[in-house]
């Protein structure tokens, strides 16, 4: 009966070869290189010696092929630097109240009324203006509130809405919107004609997605979807 030799050289003879066996690519380095071209040199043909120019090619092929490995090398040290840096990033956002100015086709942007929280926006007002006005309209585009915050000077105007709509009097109660989402615009008053200009609403970062493929940070709002981190004008 014959066996198989358990050292592997029966599978050899076989032409296979044990699980285990690797083989190591062989790299050529620095020193390796050159140790190459004094060999090539020693032995060359004296009839038909290497060119000077053949042999400078052929170290500057060699040091070419070296600087690209050692900056992509550097590069991939950048990348993952970055990645641990947007990581930091999104990890200190979530949860915060952002300002944006991310509007729908009508010019108005979005956020969400709760309970026992007021809207939070800010007006980018170009110059000084006879009044400033704030539009709140419902999800079905029924006007609820006008906020008139009079007369203003250039600058940044912040503004909050508590989901009044009508005010308290000595005869009523406040009446009060219902929960959910509203729609806001700003208009100013010039020479008595209106105009609209920007304006930021606060939303809240829900969750952050990492970049992949050379993609920036997204930052996922509770209202407003997801935008590019660079989208977001100011974190509260």
């Amino acid at each position: 009966m014959s066996t198989i030799d358990t050292n592997g050289n029966d599978l050899a003879a076989l032409g296979l070869a044990l699980p285990e066996q690797k083989v190591e690519k062989a790299k050529l380095g620095q020193e390796a290189f050159f140790e190459l071209m004094l060999t090539q040199l020693n032995n060359q043909n004296p009839m038909e010696p290497m060119e000077n120019g053949e042999f400078l090619g052929q170290i500057a092929q060699f040091s070419t092929v070296s600087g690209i490995q050692d900056l992509q090398e550097s590069f991939a040290s950048l990348s993952n630097a970055l990645t641990s840096n947007q990581a930091l990033q999104a990890s200190s956002l979530i949860g915060r109240t952002v300002l944006i100015d991310t509007v729908d086709s009508k010019g108005k942007v979005t956020a969400s009324l709760t309970e026992d929280a007021s809207i939070v926006g800010a007006i980018g007002i170009p110059v000084s203006t006879e009044q400033v006005m704030v539009n709140i309209t419902d999800s079905s585009g029924q006007l609820v509130r006008q906020l008139n915050l009079g007369e203003q000077k250039a600058g940044e105007l912040v503004f909050a809405w508590d989901g009044t709509i009508t005010e308290a009097t000595d005869d009523a109660e406040a009446v009060m919107a219902d929960p959910g989402q509203y729609k806001f615009s700003a208009t100013v008053l010039y020479e008595g004609k209106p105009e609209g200009v920007v304006m930021l609403i606060a939303d809240i970062v829900s969750s952050v997605t990492l970049g992949k493929n050379g993609e920036g940070m997204k930052v996922n709002l509770t209202d407003n979807g997801s935008l590019d981190f660079g989208e977001i004008k100011r974190i509260m």
